[in-house]
């Protein structure tokens, strides 16, 4: 018969059984990996480096307007550098309110941005700890792949989505966790609509 490619999820190695549904006839069934386990990297001695995004967007004088979205950006940067302490450096914001176009939260900035919160400037390493905020509107979009469960990709809307379209989960994962080492921890907390599978984990 034919053979599918099967991705095993995070953790499971040589002997662990998982739960399936076949591709050709949709009935669930259970496999059994096999094969070499693949070396894990070493643990980080101490804490790494930290790297944050805070995205808030208003939507200001748009039929879409929200009030608190910028406020919550300001209340995570203090939450960050006065409560857990993160040095000011290492924390990015975008906001619909800054006047410095690099600062705006448009869908070109924030995938910059993503690809920096994975990255840094030299690439990430075990140990590192990274936190995404986003709050502004959430909405979603069909899937073109028809992987998802309810056929539809949730996404985040930059404030220029009009004119350069929303950004769905997948990119976001593409952009900010696939290329995170083993090791290196990614918080999220997006406030927005269609959110809990806002990374498509």
């Amino acid at each position: 018969g034919a053979h599918s490619p099967i991705a095993p999820p995070p953790g499971a190695g040589p002997g662990a059984r998982i739960g399936v549904v076949c591709p050709s006839c949709k009935k669930p069934t259970e496999i059994c990996i096999t094969g070499t386990a693949k070396p894990s990297a070493p643990r980080p001695a101490g804490p790494g480096r930290r790297r944050a995004l805070l995205v808030g967007i208003n939507y200001a004088g748009s039929r879409v307007a929200l009030k608190g979205c910028v406020n919550d950006v300001k209340n995570i940067y203090r939450l960050l550098t006065e409560t857990y302490r993160w040095p000011p450096s290492c924390i990015r914001t975008l906001t619909d309110e800054e006047r410095d176009q690099s600062r705006q939260p448009t869908r070109r900035n924030i995938e910059a941005n993503l690809k920096w919160l994975a990255n840094g400037d030299d690439g990430a390493r075990p140990g590192d700890m990274m936190f995404f905020h986003f709050s502004g509107h959430g909405a979603q979009r069909e899937d073109p792949r028809g992987l998802e469960e309810d056929g539809m990709n949730e996404t985040i809307l930059p404030v220029d989505f009009q004119s350069a379209g929303m950004i769905t989960d997948d990119e976001i994962t593409e952009l900010a966790v696939s290329p995170l080492p083993e090791y290196a921890k990614l918080t999220v907390l997006l406030d927005c609509c269609h959110s809990g599978t806002g990374l498509d984990l």
